[in-house]
């Protein structure tokens, strides 16, 4: 693997890392506004 691979792969990896994260903290937002509207 060159390194212009090794740039892309981890540019990719960080792509798909950010939206796993993203799409984690939204849920985890409305889990917890769900919850403040049951109390």
């Amino acid at each position: 693997m060159n390194r212009n691979q090794l740039l892309a792969y981890v540019m990719y990896a960080t792509k798909t890392y950010a939206e796993l994260v993203r799409q984690k903290s939204l849920s985890i937002l409305f889990a917890v506004k769900l919850f403040v509207v049951m109390v």
